[in-house]
């Protein structure tokens, strides 16, 4: 329910830029936290998936990083309208939006993955993600505000003790960010999640693993 109604609310906004530039504000905090939780830097390319109409998680980890970001979405209306938006923005040749399915796109050659919490099945991208990712790869998803679990179709809730560190997110309808920093091996299950523990994390944030 929650995440058809963003898509709607993104779109009729996308016909007013000045609106638009205003929604993007919402991020700013949860962007720059899940920033310093996976450690994008410029160096890095990133995969935002499940970016609807207004990117605006890419259009914010650019600019604070300088970090390259391709969005996809499966919604191609959605793609038309944030491939509009970006130009508008002038930022066509450092974030990069195209159509694509979150379940099966290959992951291997970015760096750094975000999974937006509207992105669904959110399980079923996330497993892809991290399977189809080169080791070391850090992948960030989202986790709905307690209380709001049932207004999306399936939320990473059951994989959050395998993640290695989590941000929590001062949000109405987000309770944290969760990172995944991809090892050899793939899938989540109890025998053998594919996250590893970096010593270099910054500790403020909340260890689970």
């Amino acid at each position: 329910m929650i995440p058809k109604f963003t898509r709607c609310l993104e779109k009729a906004l996308c016909h007013f830029p000045d609106l638009a530039k205003l929604c993007m504000n919402y991020y700013n905090n949860i962007v720059k936290e899940e920033i310093k939780l996976a450690q994008i830097t410029e160096q890095d390319h990133v995969l935002f998936i499940g970016g609807g109409a207004i990117p605006s998680t890419a259009y914010r980890i650019h600019q604070y990083t300088g970090a390259k970001v391709d969005v996809i979405d499966k919604d191609p209306c959605a793609v038309k309208l944030a491939t509009k938006l970006t130009r508008l923005l002038g930022l066509e040749k450092k974030v990069r939006v195209f159509e694509a399915d979150g379940r099966t796109i290959e992951t291997k050659k970015y760096s750094v993955i975000l999974v937006a919490l509207q992105a669904c099945p959110h399980q079923d991208i996330l497993e892809n993600a991290l399977e189809k990712a080169a080791p070391n790869t850090r992948v960030v998803t989202r986790c709905p505000a307690h209380g709001l679990q049932a207004f999306y179709e399936k939320s990473p809730g059951d994989s959050q003790c395998y993640a290695n560190v989590q941000a929590i997110q001062g949000s109405p309808t987000m309770e944290a960010s969760l990172l995944f920093i991809k090892n050899e091996r793939s899938g989540i299950d109890e025998k053998g999640h594919p996250v590893i523990c970096r010593n270099s994390l910054d500790r403020a944030y909340h260890p689970i693993c």
